[in-house]
């Protein structure tokens, strides 16, 4: 079933300056609709709107030859070759969402172009831009060959051909930085959804560190997007943090204005850091303050149980720390983080990958916000690393070289 959004666009009427503009869909309550860069480029092709011009439809057409009067039966009725019309182009008239016969890039060429003058900063442009291609970062991590599922992916042969692939892996900054570009608006972007089914993210850092079993597929496949039936899964949770997210940081950008002064808080997409090449980071925003320095800003908005009386997203925060499911604990009155929560070992990532010496870890609810400033922990760092790249060289290229988790099969049979 299709979905309708209400947006609109305001002009200055003298100028025709773009002053403001929103759309009610999930991409428009971050900043990044492509529904309005669509509109504005529908305006900017559109010539003449329909009711513009005079009425033709009450005009008789004009009569080449006088009729003449014939019996119904000896009439023969024809469309000749003059009756036909091209089908109307879907440019540079104006935007029609319909296929058309004319080179596919000639068209996007213009579409894009549009985009760069009107709306450069959505989601449409920023993803189709020739130069957002990440093509040569996702080939850093194709191996060359695959192995046959005869082969023992744990002898010392196979072993030795993983850690050099690993050791091989280079990833500069410049491509860094291209890729957090390209992956702007991140779960509606597609190029974010493809880069990070080759890294372990920082979403997956705690489950990584803390497991227990030997066996990683069902790790593996939930790390590389192998199951395709959960992708388009709306997990109620889910939906609720993507929804509500932007007025939590909107919230916490003025709570902290009211103790210091230019407070930017920034959108970002998947950064890799050059020293760790299979590791990845998507924070929910990057801050920058005149009094405290750069930081990360991670939202959590707890959603809850609908079995409950009142869920976690309708009490105070405090109130959520009642529950012993719940990721942080009550310190003197104020949210404190559990260490061994996988929030934790997710902050701790992100401060890694990104330098900063602090996350501000917001947790929002229709009833209050809650802020702890948590420190980067080197020692904690130092564990988590040695893990994360003990797993990525004997689980994840393993699976790069033999597909076997994809396949179905078991990376490592008995």
């Amino acid at each position: 079933m299709s979905t309708f959004y209400s947006l609109h666009v305001c002009f200055s009427k003298k100028t025709g300056y773009i002053l403001s503009g929103h759309c009610n869909c999930k991409a428009g309550d971050a900043g990044f609709c492509a529904h309005v860069g669509a509109l504005l480029y529908t305006l900017e092709k559109t010539k003449n709107s329909c009711t513009s011009d005079a009425c033709q439809w009450d005009r008789p057409r004009p009569i080449a030859r006088k009729p003449s009067p014939k019996r119904v039966k000896d009439i023969t009725f024809a469309k000749t070759d003059k009756d036909k019309t091209d089908k109307v182009k879907p440019y540079p008239g104006a935007y029609k969402p319909s296929s058309c016969d004319n080179d596919e890039t000639e068209f996007l060429s213009e579409i894009l172009d549009g985009l760069k003058d009107i709306y450069p900063t959505c989601v449409l442009y920023k993803t189709l831009r020739t130069e957002c291609s990440i093509d040569k970062f996702l080939d850093t991590y194709n191996p060359q060959f695959v192995y046959r599922d005869t082969v023992d992916l744990k002898s010392e042969t196979c072993k030795n051909v993983f850690s050099t692939f690993l050791n091989d892996m280079v990833i500069t900054m410049d491509t860094s930085k291209q890729l957090e570009l390209s992956t702007r608006g991140q779960h509606i972007n597609i190029n974010w959804m493809k880069a990070r089914s080759k890294l372990l993210t920082a979403s997956v850092f705690g489950d990584v560190c803390k497991r227990i079993t030997d066996k990683p597929d069902c790790l593996i496949r939930r790390i590389l997007n192998y199951d395709v039936s959960q992708q388009n899964l709306k997990v109620k949770s889910l939906e609720w943090g993507r929804l509500k997210e932007r007025v939590a940081v909107k919230e916490y950008q003025i709570n902290h204005l009211k103790t210091c002064q230019n407070v930017t808080v920034e959108n970002k997409g998947l950064l890799v850091n050059p020293n760790y090449p299979y590791l990845g980071a998507s924070i929910d925003s990057f801050e920058s303050c005149q009094v405290c320095g750069c930081g990360i800003v991670e939202i959590k908005c707890p959603y809850g149980s609908d079995k409950d009386e009142t869920p976690w997203r309708k009490r105070q925060p405090q109130q959520c720390a009642v529950d012993v499911k719940f990721c942080c604990e009550l310190e003197n009155g104020k949210l404190k983080l559990k260490g061994n929560h996988k929030y934790m070992f997710q902050v701790q990532g992100q401060m890694a990958l990104y330098e900063v010496p602090w996350v501000d870890f917001v947790v929002w609810t229709t009833k209050g916000i809650s802020v702890e400033r948590i420190s980067f922990d080197e020692a904690l760092w130092n564990d988590m690393l040695f893990k994360l790249n003990s797993f990525y060289l004997n689980s994840i290229i393993p699976e790069f070289f033999s597909c076997r988790v994809k396949r179905g099969k078991t990376l490592f049979p008995k």
